[in-house]
């Protein structure tokens, strides 16, 4: 409450990310939430693999074993994009729902798109097709998802930008 670090938390008053090797990181931490009993759920703009990579901490700020492997997951899609996380939100029964991008090529587009992980981190191939939703918005067109709200329904909405890519002109709409 008075902004000193809190010494408790972590080590020294930070977490570190886990990460599977040294070089995998390629960024930092672009969305994070925090659930009903104080872990902590975050995502990392880019991975080397080209992975969704999400880790996540107990309210002391050590990575939780129970989540992923050793507090980390790793996904990747089945048809060749890399997803590109910008936000995130946990349901009620911690299932972690991220809004991505999924990154194709310039002649392709960045699709927007949806994946979900299981309380337990791992992907739900329940949800979408084989735990994914992706949308072209139009041909060629990039999509970066900036928000995510959860509604009472179950349901999800997440906003951001589209601008059309490298083959075509300039910003489009939101």
């Amino acid at each position: 409450t008075d902004c000193a670090v809190d010494t408790t938390f972590g080590t020294a008053g930070k977490a570190s990310f886990p990460s599977p090797s040294p070089t995998e990181l390629q960024d930092g931490v672009i969305a994070m939430e925090v659930d009903a009993t104080g872990r902590i759920v975050a995502s990392v703009a880019a991975t080397l693999s080209g992975k969704l990579t999400v880790a996540r901490f107990l309210s002391t700020g050590a990575v939780d074993p129970t989540f992923g492997t050793g507090g980390l997951s790793q996904t990747s899609t089945t048809d060749g994009a890399t997803p590109k996380p910008w936000a995130l939100a946990l349901r009620s029964d911690g299932t972690v729902l991220v809004a991505a991008s999924m990154q194709y090529s310039s002649q392709v587009g960045y699709w927007a798109g949806f994946i979900q992980l299981q309380p337990n981190g791992q992907l739900d191939t329940t949800f979408g097709v084989n735990g994914f939703v992706s949308e072209r918005p139009n041909p060629n067109y990039v999509a970066q998802p900036k928000a995510l709200v959860i509604l009472p329904d179950g349901s999800a909405v997440q906003t951001g930008l589209t601008q059309p890519g490298v083959l075509v002109g300039s910003v489009g709409g939101v």
